[in-house]
């Protein structure tokens, strides 16, 4: 076995003088992993068991931590984790299909084009606690009827809150978790049910503040006041403060909204950008990590109930963590002079406020007009965090005939970057992968092709020395072997007779020879 896996090792290298190292259990060669500096996470790619063991992979799960090509099917898989640069300690995230960015040899893989798609498998559940900071818009148009389910936008708001899943998912078994629950309007978010700040522990009493006492008092909708307050002042309020401290837990600050951020009667949807700035340079800061405890840094999603102003591919295309800067044009298009209240506020949301927001604040954006849709918001912010993931792509077969470069991109939580190239070998892919019933390709152990292989190249190594013999044994049958050769152990070999002594030089014809000169002494 070592003899035939040194043989293709050799086989699958020749020719190649990039930097490069074999796959364990396959055909498969990767190049170093590169990394983009300046960005606040590092996105290592695993290469080997060494990689995967001292992310401390469990060893079940050891074949879909190492990297692994099929041709056939033309999917690719990498495990991936994330860590603070210059930190060797996972840092879990929540991430969905939508976090990461796959670049092919260049190009993006796109989901929805086609055979390609990106599928996002999390291992390694984290086991710590969350703070969840529920801030809920209470301004007067929560009240209002809507059209799909004939009830109250509150009304669904608490829905979703009572779902048993959402429930589940706020209150993890075996986990310290809590719950901050506010209403905002104008002026500072207050919270539900009780005069001072809590943490609400159990899920009993979280049930019964969102029953009794979540409702809409009515006003404007200061929405961009209230995430900067739940981002900063909030994290400082004693009782949350001492929560995050002693717990360890993460805050996860979920905003719902069903309009615009809307500060006075004659605002516009221009209006908002210089203040959307101004927030989001605020979030920035409040996640920064040098200014902030990482254990402080909280993590932002937005829930818009309704139908959005715009298409979210191009808000999307603008907003990159980071950037801070946002016009009239980037966050409203065509609608920048539009007034809000009574105009714009009738037929949308602004979506695009929403997902700024998200993206400074490291989450991600919603928009639902349902309760469930809403409840599966909750529940996607409510995430558990992995320590290390999965990220399959799948595209043409042809774009895998020759090596290619992989890059991954995060897109949501924070910034990282990690490329590096593959080589499948020219002439052998092995194992090849079983499709799941989802259609991913699954890796085979190595020893199980072997199992099979090996059988197989002894029939043909048997089969090469059984030909070689019987064609000899024919010739030898029917009189066709040369005389100066004999068939033995399958090979001819050459059997030389001796040689005849030269014949005496013509210079020493007719001179007496030693017998005449015998003879001749005999008879004397």
């Amino acid at each position: 076995m070592s003899l035939i896996a040194a043989w293709l090792a050799t086989w699958g290298l020749m020719g190649c003088s990039e930097p490069m190292d074999g796959v364990p259990e396959s055909t498969l060669r990767i190049g170093p992993v590169e990394m983009t500096e300046g960005t606040e996470l590092d996105l290592l790619i695993f290469r080997d068991r060494l990689d995967c063991e001292a992310a401390w992979v469990n060893a079940d799960e050891l074949r879909y931590c190492l990297p692994f090509v099929d041709r056939a099917s033309g999917q690719v898989r990498l495990g991936i984790q994330f860590q603070l640069e210059g930190d060797d300690v996972a840092y879990p995230l929540p991430l969905t299909d939508e976090s990461i960015e796959v670049y092919h040899s260049g190009f993006k893989v796109l989901p929805d084009d086609g055979v390609m798609r990106v599928d996002v498998i999390p291992h390694g559940p984290n086991r710590s606690s969350q703070l969840f900071i529920l801030v809920i818009d209470g301004s007067g148009s929560m009240h209002e009827l809507d059209d799909v389910e004939g009830i109250s936008r509150i009304e669904k708001v608490r829905s979703a809150l009572l779902m048993p899943e959402v429930v589940e998912s706020f209150y993890r078994e075996g986990l310290d978790n809590g719950v901050v629950l506010l209403n905002f309007t104008d002026g500072q978010p207050r919270p539900v049910g009780t005069d001072d700040i809590q943490v609400i522990k159990t899920p009993k009493r979280y049930r019964k503040l969102v029953r009794q006492s979540l409702d809409a008092p009515g006003g404007y909708t200061h929405l961009y006041d209230a995430v900067d307050y739940a981002a900063t002042d909030l994290l400082k309020e004693p009782a949350v403060a001492k929560y995050i401290v002693e717990n360890e837990a993460q805050p996860t600050i979920v905003v719902l909204t069903d309009g615009f951020n809307n500060e006075t009667a004659n605002d516009t949807c221009g209006t908002n950008a210089p203040r959307l700035t101004r927030l989001l340079e605020d979030l920035k800061e409040s996640r920064d990590l040098d200014k902030t405890d990482i254990a402080l840094r909280p993590t932002i999603y937005t829930v818009g109930l309704g139908k959005p102003m715009r298409r979210a591919s191009s808000v999307k295309d603008k907003a990159k963590p980071g950037l801070t800067e946002v016009g009239p044009t980037e966050l409203c298009g065509r609608f920048a002079k539009r007034r809000i209240d009574g105009d714009l506020e009738r037929d949308a949301i602004d979506n695009a406020s929403l997902i700024w927001i998200a993206t400074q604040g490291g989450g991600s954006a919603y928009v639902r007009q349902d309760s469930k849709g809403l409840g599966k918001a909750f529940q996607d912010a409510a995430a558990v965090r992995y320590d290390w993931f999965e990220v399959r792509y799948q595209l043409d077969v042809a774009y895998l005939r020759r090596s290619f470069e992989t890059k991954l991109r995060l897109k949501d939580f924070s910034q990282a970057e990690s490329a590096v190239t593959l080589y499948p070998s020219a002439w052998l892919d092995g194992p090849p992968g079983v499709l799941d019933q989802a259609g991913w390709s699954q890796p085979v152990p190595f020893r199980s092709t072997a199992g099979l292989v090996m059988p197989l190249l002894g029939a043909f190594v048997t089969l090469a020395f059984l030909g070689a013999a019987l064609y000899n044994v024919r010739r030898v049958a029917f009189g066709r072997v040369n005389p100066g050769r004999t068939v033995a152990q399958g090979r001819t070999r050459v059997i030389r007779a001796p040689k005849e002594p030269p014949p005496p030089p013509a210079e020493d014809a007719g001179k007496p020879g030693i017998k005449d000169k015998v003879k001749k002494l005999l008879r004397l």
